[in-house]
């Protein structure tokens, strides 16, 4: 028996856990609600990103990483109990926090 392991280093970032499951776009535009797996990679479709961009969750999630105006997140194995509500604010400066996406 041969075992080999990959000589590719693991990818950090955006995509490093894997392709996104599916692409939500922000609910307060929608109108959906979206069911999620743990310890699955989904995209978050934002209006725009910038630095001072927060994420504000009410449930342990982990950030992957972001690609343009795709934000990757997923969720701990033992946070999914109900619902949970992701908020992505601006914290501007001069107009203090703005809802990009609730």
């Amino acid at each position: 028996m041969l075992a080999a392991r990959s000589a590719e280093p693991k990818k950090t970032g955006y995509g490093g856990e894997g392709k996104a499951e599916q692409t939500f776009d922000p609910s307060n535009l929608t109108k959906e609600t979206y069911q999620v797996r743990t310890a699955t990679p989904y995209d978050l479709v934002l209006p725009y990103w910038m630095a001072e961009l927060e994420l504000y969750v009410d449930r342990e999630m982990v950030k992957v990483g972001e690609s343009g105006l795709l934000e990757q997140i997923m969720f701990g194995e033992d946070s999914m109990r109900g619902l949970v509500t992701v908020r992505a604010l601006d914290n501007d400066p001069k107009e203090g926090k703005i809802c990009v996406a609730c």
